[in-house]
């Protein structure tokens, strides 16, 4: 982890319904961070297990707000996979694993598109499912009522300045309202330790994909791929046209057969041309040139969200 002061955040007890205050928690401590710590946290690698437990325990929270209402709630469990999954360590291509799991798996679309086509489902997928459920069984009162209480009244917003100076609006009410609050301090610190967070990570990934270093390391990986006979502009698009022809067919054997095969080339490509390493080299030189306020909000978002870590690991 990162050598971030891991601060208390205050438990904020009561009612259900959040207050609609935007009154930020406390001053903004920039510590010091090394190039390679701005490149994990751009990226997300390290954090699977800490997003779990702060997804897991938001869900919780809502869960018994709720119940205390007399009413059910159904959160969905995430698992540090499931986290790490969706935060490959280099957000600009597949997953490169290793060459063994290429071989069996390929991407792992044909096991993700089977489960799919047999009504198989992640348990934060059931939940999802089980709450479409407990909603449709309302009465139309009944589940307005359900939604205040969820979610507060649609007026109840605080307003957010996201990366840039985007402007955002945060809904503040309700059980959903109350367990932001106690996790991350406000509402507001919620969205920008989550939304904000995501938005500076695509900005830089945005920034690496201009980098001379890493058009060259492509290009190398394109030629090389041609020579094995395949035709992709890049690892993610080879990765995105498979799951499109999934999408389109199903999860038919020769097309399991046709990932593993372009996988396996993916790889071998991308060691051939040392396409990680050109990348890393690519990502050192946009972090250099990563804006001074990105960089002074990357560290505030680092801040709020390791203060929201340390208090759930405390508790």
């Amino acid at each position: 982890m990162f050598a971030l002061a891991l601060l208390s955040v205050p438990v904020l007890m009561g009612a259900c319904s959040a207050s609609n205050s935007t009154a930020r928690s406390g001053p903004v401590h920039h510590e010091r961070m090394t190039a390679a710590e701005v490149l994990l946290l751009l990226h997300g690698r390290p954090i699977g297990a800490d997003d779990a437990l702060l997804t897991n325990d938001l869900g919780t929270m809502v869960a018994r707000c709720m119940a205390g209402r007399g009413l059910k709630y159904y959160p969905g469990k995430v698992s540090a996979h499931d986290i790490e999954v969706s935060l490959a360590l280099y957000p600009e291509f597949p997953n490169y694993a290793s060459i063994a799991a290429r071989e069996r798996a390929g991407y792992g679309l044909y096991a993700d598109t089977l489960k799919l086509s047999r009504g198989q489902s992640s348990a934060s997928s059931a939940a999802s499912a089980q709450e479409d459920a407990y909603l449709r069984s309302m009465a139309s009162a009944a589940r307005t009522r359900y939604l205040l209480t969820l979610q507060g009244s649609p007026t109840d917003y605080a307003p957010v300045s996201f990366p840039d100076g985007v402007p955002g609006q945060v809904r503040t009410g309700g059980c959903v309202g109350q367990a932001e609050q106690n996790i991350y301090g406000s509402v507001v610190d919620y969205a920008l330790a989550v939304t904000g967070l995501s938005m500076v990570r695509i900005d830089f990934t945005d920034d690496v994909q201009l980098e001379p270093d890493y058009l060259s390391a492509v290009g190398s990986w394109t030629r090389c791929m041609r020579r094995l006979g395949y035709a992709y502009l890049s690892p993610m698009a080879a990765y995105e046209q498979v799951a499109r022809q999934y999408a389109r067919s199903g999860p038919t054997n020769w097309l399991r057969r046709r990932e593993i095969a372009v996988a396996v080339a993916d790889y071998r490509c991308a060691r051939r041309v040392a396409l990680l390493p050109r990348t890393s080299e690519a990502e050192k030189v946009a972090e250099n040139d990563f804006g001074t306020a990105l960089s002074r909000e990357l560290r505030e978002y680092a801040r709020i969200y390791y203060r929201a870590v340390g208090h759930a690991r405390r508790k």
